[in-house]
């Protein structure tokens, strides 16, 4: 095998093994925006834009520091660090947006006319969502950590 073939089975093999990381600390991201999403949308009654919003905010920052101290480990500068997650809100405001604006559209079109308990569509949403939003995450976070 070349050398550049295998720098290049190396570097997908880091990127992996980044990435199952990823997964598994944003597994615990999602066990925290899922409870806080759940109290707000199905026992405070909020509309799933907002829920999805505000359930976001303590979920994407603490996969955001423990990542870039554990998995991407590239920022040791603590201003470095905190220009980095400003960074990562912009990019996460624009996503949620999109998302909550987007999951709140699919509720509606879901709900309407469906014998189903809306707080099982409200969840089915949110679980359909999820996969997308943090494979998004994790490049973008990889980027701005290593580049920002």
């Amino acid at each position: 095998m070349s050398i550049e073939k295998k720098k290049h089975v190396h570097y997908l093999s880091n990127l992996f093994k980044q990435f199952l990381a990823f997964v598994s600390v944003s597994g615990i991201g999602f066990i925290i925006d899922l409870s806080v999403y759940s109290t707000l949308a199905m026992v405070f009654g909020l509309k799933v834009f907002m829920a999805n919003i505000i359930s976001a905010i303590p979920a994407i920052t603490f996969v955001y520091f423990f990542s870039t101290k554990y998995i991407f480990k590239t920022i040791v500068d603590r201003r470095r660090l905190l220009y980095a997650y400003g960074i990562y809100v912009i990019y996460q405001i624009i996503l949620l947006t999109s998302v909550s604006w987007f999951s709140q559209g699919l509720f509606d079109w879901m709900v309407n006319g469906s014998n189903f308990n809306p707080n099982i569509i409200k969840f089915s949403v949110k679980i359909l969502i999820t996969p997308i939003t943090m494979t998004c995450n994790f490049f973008v976070m990889r980027y701005i950590v290593r580049e920002g």
